[in-house]
C-alpha cells in the first residue's frame, strides 16, 4: 500500500515538473517576444560630430532601446547596431529649439547628459518618435530591475534543473529577462 502511495506520488510529481517546465518554456517564449518588440521604427537623420546630417533607420525596442542601424534590419535581435542607447538611460525626448525647431528635429537626452538630435521626415512622425521615447523611457526608469543570474549551460542556452527550484525574472526597465535557479 506504501509503495503505491509513493508511486502516486512521484508519478504526480513527475507530471508536475513537465507541466513545470512546458510553461516555464512558454513563458521565456512570451518574454523573448516582448523584449525584441518594436515600439517605433524608421528612417531618420541624426546630427553627426561634425554638425552634418546622416540617414540611418532608427528601432526602439523594450530589450534593445533606441538602436541606429545603417540599413533596415531583417531582424533587429540578429543585427548589429552603430549605436545603442539603453532605454532606461533616455531621461526625455524634446522638440529642439532655435531654427532646428522647424526642421522637426528633436534631441533624446540620456542620464549622462548627452543628447542625439534627430530629424524625421515630417511632423507627425516627430510626435510619434516623442511620444513613443517618452512614454516607454519613463516606464522604464519606473521599475526597478530585480536581476539573477541565468543559469546558463556551455551552449549559452538554458539548462533546467528538475532539481532546482526555477525562477524567472524580467528587468521591466530595459525589457531583459532570463531564468535563474
Amino acid at each position: 500500500m506504501l509503495r503505491a502511495l509513493q508511486m502516486s506520488a512521484d508519478e504526480g510529481k513527475a507530471r508536475w515538473a513537465a507541466a513545470l517546465r512546458r510553461a516555464h518554456q512558454h513563458a521565456v517564449r512570451a518574454m523573448a517576444r516582448y523584449s525584441s518588440m518594436v515600439l517605433v521604427e524608421g528612417w531618420l537623420e541624426y546630427q553627426g560630430q561634425l554638425e552634418e546630417w546622416c540617414r540611418a533607420f532608427f528601432v526602439l525596442t523594450i530589450g534593445g532601446g533606441l538602436q541606429c542601424f545603417a540599413r533596415e534590419p531583417d531582424d533587429v535581435t540578429e543585427a548589429e547596431a552603430i549605436e545603442t542607447i539603453a532605454l532606461e538611460a533616455i531621461v526625455r525626448a524634446t522638440r529642439s529649439k532655435g531654427m532646428d525647431f522647424y526642421d522637426w528635429c528633436f534631441d533624446v537626452e540620456t542620464a549622462g547628459r548627452e543628447y542625439i538630435r534627430v530629424r524625421p521626415g515630417s511632423e507627425l512622425e516627430l510626435q510619434r518618435w516623442l511620444s513613443t521615447i517618452n512614454v516607454y523611457a519613463a516606464a522604464a526608469r519606473s521599475f526597478p530591475a530585480t536581476p539573477v543570474t541565468p543559469n546558463a549551460g556551455p551552449s549559452g542556452r538554458h539548462q533546467w534543473n528538475e532539481h532546482a527550484e526555477p525562477s524567472v525574472w524580467c528587468d521591466s526597465r530595459n525589457g531583459s529577462f532570463g531564468v535563474g535557479t
